[in-house]
């Protein structure tokens, strides 16, 4: 009896530091899913040039400064 309640519960941890390590790396949980087969683009959609401008303004946007008097310098 203890024996197989021991063996349940090394299962669970094993179990839980999966599903802790998936987590932690979504890159690896997406690869892993498109390994299984998961088709992401019909969760997401096909990708457009319209997405990849948005994206690319947002990353060039420089971060506001504080001036001296606590206002943001744009």
């Amino acid at each position: 009896m203890y024996g197989n309640l021991y063996g349940r519960l090394t299962d669970a941890e094993i179990k839980s530091i999966r599903i802790e390590r998936d987590l932690g790396d979504p890159a690896r949980l997406l690869n892993d899913l498109a390994d299984d087969g998961l088709d992401l683009t019909s969760l997401l959609g096909p990708a457009s040039s319209d997405n990849w401008q948005r994206s690319h303004a947002l990353e060039t946007l420089r971060p506001l400064k504080p001036m001296d008097d606590g206002s943001l310098d744009p």
